[in-house]
């Protein structure tokens, strides 16, 4: 159905530009650093597709092409996850598991192991071997998301999510960088009068009490400490022009 995600296998691999991401996945994962994954499997497009997924999201990715190479690479990745084909020549994803176990480096690093075949002593393998978990080729999706939460401690960021930031921000900015309509006729006459200690002292009391005017607060400090009326009237001018027609 057209709700569904597409899949992809080792037998019948859907090109890259072919696969799409769902509405409703997340924008990036969030945590305390951009984590590292290490995705092993033979096939050039299983790997630039698992590329294709996740890097978007902020994570990291290296890839390998067999066992023996992500055997090389775990020691200059470092990752945080690997995501782990079975089936490879040279070195299968059953036997480069035990032996990364074997490292006391790199036996805490959880192993996702991701293959096409449906066999259940293949599942049970991986758990004997240690792996952290199997994900069935073709895979939705959603199935790789979940995993990645399950054993990496992040959390997703949504588009609404995303959004809702964006304008806190926005309304954070826009209130920083509003004075106050008093305040800035205050400060205007101080400085119409050439009261630059008493402008010192202002900001002070300013900086105490509303903390989230420092962005125009630091302006009218440097403009006050090099003496400049004209650059501070006319920085002042628009915020006084408030209170002025109040009056």
């Amino acid at each position: 159905e057209a709700e569904n995600f597409h899949h992809f296998n080792e037998i019948e691999i859907l090109s890259v530009t072919a696969y799409r991401i769902p509405d409703d996945a997340p924008l990036k994962a969030q945590g305390r650093t951009a984590y590292r994954i290490l995705v092993v499997d033979d096939k050039e497009e299983n790997r630039a597709l698992l590329k294709m997924l996740l890097k978007p999201l902020g994570f990291e990715i290296s890839l390998a092409e067999d066992g023996l190479d992500a055997l090389e690479q775990v020691e200059r990745v470092l990752p945080d996850m690997i995501l782990m084909d079975l089936v490879m020549p040279r070195l299968d994803g059953f036997e480069t598991v035990r032996r990364l176990k074997q490292l006391s480096a790199f036996k805490a690093i959880p192993v996702v192991a991701i293959s096409a075949s449906a066999f259940s002593f293949h599942q049970q393998q991986c758990v004997e071997v240690g792996c952290a978990g199997f994900i069935p080729k073709p895979f939705q999706v959603d199935e790789l998301l979940d995993s990645l939460q399950k054993h990496l401690p992040l959390t997703w960021v949504y588009a609404e999510q995303q959004k809702a930031g964006d304008d806190d921000s926005t309304a954070e900015e826009d209130h920083a960088a509003t004075l106050p309509a008093q305040v800035a006729a205050e400060l205007y006459e101080l400085t119409e009068h050439g009261y630059f200690s008493k402008i010192f002292d202002k900001l002070t009391e300013l900086r105490q009490t509303t903390p989230d005017l420092e962005p125009i607060l630091a302006n009218i400090q440097e403009l006050a400490e090099a003496f400049d009326e004209d650059g501070l009237c006319e920085l002042l001018q628009p915020y006084k022009e408030a209170s002025d027609s109040k009056s």
